[in-house]
């Protein structure tokens, strides 16, 4: 039995101990009344009674209250404790639940970001294994650029001498006035050889020049010709002794065509003409 129980129902027997004490004791008064005249009073008695079953009866019903309180509280208490343990009980399995829940989805977009992370790293790798293979090819591009930029400034300063020193004849040609016929020398002439890709007959080949958009090397205008000059011509990066060919020539205009080239060089040729003036 619980020890609060115990104490109440000791103090309940108690208090009844002491209505029976209390009942005897007015009793013996009652019968020691009828020798004493003093305590004959039945009133007296009446009241007396009345009281101490009042407060028997109070004591015993605030007993029984308070053990039944007792134990209702106790009941009461252990239904909290016991509803408490269930709901702890059920909200650590929901917890349990829930953290394995979000554990397990942790998990699984941490092992998905691995794998997103190993691809983005195999991606990167192959991507600079490419990179640097095309930044290779691209400096050896370059180097081969740079080869051919310095081998047609040579031929550049070959061909200007060359010029120089025609230019230098016709000079003293004119200077001694050996032939009556004017000679000029016009540079800087381009042939796009990318026509030939979608030339549909033999003229198609064909580019023509106009003699009034030239300009010879001292930066005169040439004059009008009264007959079809004599021409020839020098192509620059090809082949000794192979040049270009000429055909109808005008006063006004010629046409030039290059047959052949070099498919490693580049497609637009620089060319020269030495232009002679019929008397």
């Amino acid at each position: 039995m619980d020890f609060g129980i115990l104490l109440l129902t000791i103090i309940g027997v108690s208090l009844l101990i002491l209505l029976i004490w209390n009942l005897a004791s007015i009793r013996q008064l009652k019968n020691r009344s009828k020798t004493d005249r003093n305590l004959d009073d039945p009133r007296y008695y009446e009241l007396k009674y009345k009281q101490e079953f009042f407060v028997a009866t109070v004591s015993l019903v605030g007993t029984v209250l308070v053990i039944f309180g007792y134990n209702s509280l106790q009941n009461v208490e252990k239904a909290l404790k016991d509803d408490f343990t269930i709901k702890n009980a059920m909200m650590s399995k929901r917890t349990d639940s829930i953290i394995s829940y979000f554990d397990t989805a942790i998990n699984k977009r941490i092992s998905a970001t691995d794998k997103s992370l190993q691809t983005i790293s195999a991606s990167s790798m192959h991507l600079l294994q490419k990179t640097t293979s095309q930044l290779q090819n691209t400096q050896n591009t370059l180097e081969g650029y740079k080869h051919n930029l310095e081998m047609l400034s040579s031929q550049q300063a070959v061909v200007d001498d060359k010029v120089k020193n025609v230019q230098g004849r016709i000079t003293d040609i004119n200077a001694k006035n050996i032939l009556k016929q004017n000679f000029y020398l016009v540079d800087s002439l381009f042939f796009d050889t990318r026509i030939m890709d979608t030339a549909k007959s033999e003229e198609s080949y064909y580019t023509k020049y106009y003699f009034k958009d030239m300009k010879t090397l001292n930066g005169d205008k040439l004059p009008q010709f009264k007959k079809p000059p004599f021409l020839i011509t020098s192509v620059e990066d090809m082949p000794v002794g192979q040049t270009g060919t000429v055909k109808d020539v005008t006063t006004e205009s010629f046409k030039f065509n290059l047959p052949s080239w070099r498919e490693e060089r580049s497609r637009i040729f620089r060319f020269s003409i030495f232009i002679s003036e019929k008397p």
